[in-house]
C-alpha cells in the first residue's frame, strides 16, 4: 500500500474541489486567523498530512473524525505522492508561506488542543490540479475507500432516471440529486 500525503476535507469543500478540478490554498490557518487579519506577507496554504487515518486539525473547533462525521455526514481526502516537489514539511512550510512566529505558535498550540501532530503536516502555497492527484477517497462504513466520484454520480443519476420511468427532460435534476447524495450534502 502506498502512503500518500492527504488533503482531508468535508463534503461542501469537496464539492468545490470536484467542480474546480484543483485543490486551492486557504488563507485561514487556524481559528485565530478566521477572526483576525492575517499578516500581509503570509501566504495561503494548501494543507496535507502524512497521517494515513485522519488529521485532527482539518476543522478547528471540531475534534476527531467521528465528530466530523456526525457534523458533516461524510468525509473525503485527496492523496498525492510524498515525493512531489511542491509539498514541503511543516518546518520548511513555515518559511515557504512566510508565516510569522505568532502564527506558527498559534498553529502549534491549536494542534496540541486537538491532539494533532505538526510533524505530520505538509503543504504548499500553490494550487494542485487534478492531474497531480493519485487517489480520491471517501470515508464509508468505517474505512477509507477509493472513489471515482464522477462515475458514481453518473451511475446514480442513471438509476434516478430509471426509477422515474425514464422520463426525458430531467437530466440536470437527476445529476444534481445524484451529486448531492454521493457527496453527502444538501441539495441547494
Amino acid at each position: 500500500m502506498t502512503n500518500f500525503l492527504w488533503h482531508y476535507t468535508i463534503p461542501s469543500k469537496f464539492k468545490e474541489i470536484f467542480h474546480s478540478k484543483k485543490l486551492i490554498p486557504s488563507p485561514y490557518h487556524s481559528l485565530e486567523a478566521l477572526f483576525s487579519s492575517t499578516a500581509s506577507n503570509e501566504k495561503s496554504i494548501l494543507w496535507f498530512s502524512s497521517n494515513q487515518d485522519w488529521e485532527n486539525s482539518v476543522c478547528w473547533g471540531v475534534h476527531g473524525r467521528d465528530e466530523m462525521l456526525k457534523q458533516f455526514g461524510s468525509l473525503f481526502r485527496v492523496g498525492l505522492q510524498p515525493n512531489q516537489k511542491l509539498l514541503v514539511p511543516w518546518i520548511r512550510l513555515q518559511k515557504t508561506a512566510n508565516l510569522c512566529p505568532t502564527t506558527v505558535s498559534q498553529l502549534e498550540t491549536d494542534a496540541q488542543k486537538v491532539d494533532a501532530n505538526p510533524g505530520e503536516w505538509w503543504g504548499t502555497t500553490s494550487s494542485v490540479p487534478e492531474s497531480e492527484w493519485r487517489s480520491v477517497q471517501k470515508f464509508v462504513e468505517g474505512k477509507w475507500k477509493d472513489t471515482q466520484v464522477e462515475d458514481e454520480i453518473r451511475l446514480r443519476a442513471y438509476w434516478l432516471y430509471v426509477q422515474q420511468g425514464r422520463k426525458e427532460g430531467f437530466a440536470l435534476d437527476d445529476w444534481l440529486q445524484a451529486e448531492a447524495e454521493i457527496l453527502g450534502i444538501d441539495r441547494q
